[in-house]
């Protein structure tokens, strides 16, 4: 194993400006060109994404309406910003913070989560080299956060993610930094402003939760290694400051429903989503299970309490409990396709072949370099600060928890990847000597959980990816290989403008190739204002709709089919003339001529 006896001083990560400003540009500049990219095409918030920016959104109307003293407008912000509470609010107001300065929202917002993601590079240096004491693993681990095609698509990609990992490895920094401290007043201001990282993760997301707990029981267990003289103390306080910051928020939550919350009201829906009596076994999450979430929906309408109901269905079925943990484990760890959903489902521009090809091939690549690594390093090398992987375990087995129990997709694995960089990093150095029977046994345990990680791949091809019919002369062979069939979504919007004039167009819709639905014809205006809700009702069984649009109005058609063509068609016809709505990438989110003058159709 490789010798690390030439340890970095303890504040090299903060004297080395050149190196630091090295990595933080190399950081940046990849997600700065992938930022560019999105606002030059438009590429609007889509999935959780969506409910992030209008919260973003909220906040910045609330600190507007206090400066402005606008009552009512203040009441508008802080619905939504905090909404009823699904999302901790932290992160839609550091979100808020870069509205002011740019006249897009969207690009305000993707840059502070850019500047996150790039501070947290200089955090994993730092980190690396106090946990490492070895320069080499700490550059590797920075560069690594820093080319990691799925790191940089999270920077720019409004989830909450990058935000909160930067704040966990602020948090084991801090710890790790406090354990180094021989002053024991360094010590507990150490963990003093771990506590505070760890209070802000959980305003971020309530997957914290456990680590609630189990940051103190550690900070116990390994102060009483070190005889220290009152861990429990140390323990204690840690946990006295996490209440105290996170408790305004919480007393707010639990006011507003009458009842006891913690952190989320997301918490026991998502734990109903993966126990109930319907979500099959062969899928132990229902996320990408409309079935099986529809009839969760059906049950909760009718007054029941989400979280009483996922207990006794864990109760009644223990066994069952089991086997969709055991799958939601591999689920939580398969290759995160997320930023590959984003491409295919047509959220970002229409791209060619060989750039979906090299965004898939780089992601897969880099999952099982870290995670393959990463497993090793923590495993294997011997060679890191004492409490270190004690630390790293603990904080992957609390993010660990709430997946396996609740429901689990690959996004969720993202902050341990992060975690895992610099024991990577150490994995690939330790290479470069001879390997004992131990170091052999560890790679192929390492080796046969990242294969047991790519086995989801079928069920995230199948379920989760939601591409649009577009790429399905790609995906199609794929799946066909795999034994899966792909759910296609397409949504074509057609729309009279303003300035058609006084006419009424009467238009009949054919569909053909798939199942559709219909947004009934709404003002567009008003519908994205939140003033008017669409309604939405199936097509007939010959797959025709017949629509009045009057100027101003849009209907939206939504395509769900197997893409068994290249692409779904919408026929648009009246009394003496058709036209054909196509995928075509001159027509992704902007208007498109049709052949009947006065109407324009996008896909969207």
């Amino acid at each position: 194993m490789p010798d690390y006896k030439n340890p970095v001083q303890k504040n090299l990560p903060f004297k080395e400006w050149k190196l630091v400003a090295a990595l933080i540009g190399l950081s940046l500049a990849p997600r700065l060109i992938t930022l560019i990219a999105f606002a030059h095409y438009d590429t609007p918030p889509v999935y959780d994404e969506g409910g992030y920016f209008l919260r973003a959104q909220g906040a910045a109307d609330t600190f507007t309406s206090l400066l402005t003293l606008d009552h009512a407008g203040l009441r508008s912000g802080l619905y939504s910003w905090f909404g009823w509470g699904k999302w901790p609010p932290l992160y839609p107001w550091l979100l808020s913070l870069g509205m002011p300065f740019f006249e897009d929202n969207v690009v305000g917002a993707r840059c502070v989560n850019v500047l996150l993601s790039s501070l947290t590079t200089w955090v994993v240096y730092c980190l690396a080299s106090r946990i490492a004491m070895n320069r080499a693993v700490a550059v590797i681990a920075a560069g690594l956060h820093a080319l990691h095609p799925t790191l940089i698509a999270y920077a720019v990609l409004l989830w909450s993610e990058t935000a909160y990992t930067l704040f966990l490895m602020l948090c084991i920094l801090f710890m790790v930094q406090a354990m180094q401290a021989k002053e024991l007043r360094k010590r507990r201001s150490h963990y003093l402003l771990a506590s505070a990282a760890l209070a802000a993760t959980g305003l971020i997301r309530a997957a914290s939760l456990p680590l609630f707990v189990i940051v103190p029981v550690l900070v116990a267990w390994l102060e009483l290694r070190r005889n220290h003289p009152a861990p429990y103390r140390l323990a204690a306080g840690m946990a006295a400051t996490v209440l105290v910051i996170i408790l305004p928020y919480q007393a707010v939550l639990c006011g507003v429903h009458k009842k006891i919350v913690l952190l989320s009201t997301a918490s026991d829906y998502n734990l109903y989503l993966g126990n109930n009596p319907w979500v099959p076994l062969e899928n132990g999450s229902s996320w990408g299970d409309n079935p099986s979430k529809a009839k969760v929906h059906r049950a909760m309408a009718t007054g029941d309490v989400a979280g009483r109901l996922a207990r006794e269905e864990i109760a009644a079925h223990p066994m069952r409990f089991v086997a969709r943990s055991a799958f939601r484990l591999r689920m939580l760890w398969s290759p995160d396709f997320f930023p590959l959903r984003h491409v295919l489902s047509a959220a970002a521009p229409p791209t060619y072949p060989w750039g979906v090809a090299l965004l898939t091939c780089g992601t897969l690549l880099a999952f099982v370099f870290v995670l393959g690594w990463g497993l090793f390093g923590l495993l294997a090398v011997d060679q890191f600060h004492w409490g270190a992987k004690t630390i790293a375990w603990g904080m992957c087995v609390g993010l660990t928890i709430g997946p396996v129990v609740t429901i689990a997709m690959s996004r969720l694995h993202f902050s341990m990847t992060v975690i895992l960089l610099p024991f990577a990093a150490a994995g690939v150095l330790a290479m470069s000597s001879r390997m004992g029977f131990r170091q052999l046994a560890c790679g192929v345990g390492s080796g046969a959980f990242v294969l047991f990680a790519l086995s989801s791949i079928p069920v995230v091809v199948g379920q989760h990816l939601l591409p649009s019919s577009y790429y399905a002369h790609l995906l199609t062979p794929v799946a066909e290989r795999l034994n899966r069939t792909v759910e296609y979504r397409d949504v074509i919007a057609i729309r009279v403008p303003d300035d058609a004039g006084p006419t009424n167009f009467d238009l009949t819709l054919t569909i053909s190739n798939c199942h559709a639905s219909l947004l009934t014809p709404y003002d567009a205006q008003a519908a994205w204002e939140g003033k008017k809700q669409a309604s939405q009702r199936a097509f007939d069984n010959a797959g025709i709709e017949k629509v009045r649009l009057r100027p101003g109005q849009e209907t939206e058609v939504i395509l769900v089919g197997s893409g068994s063509d290249d692409s779904f068609d919408v026929l648009i016809s009246t009394s003496d003339k058709e036209a054909k709505a196509t995928l075509a990438p001159r027509c992704w989110k902007r208007g498109c001529d049709a052949a009947i003058p006065g109407v324009v159709y996008q896909w969207n």
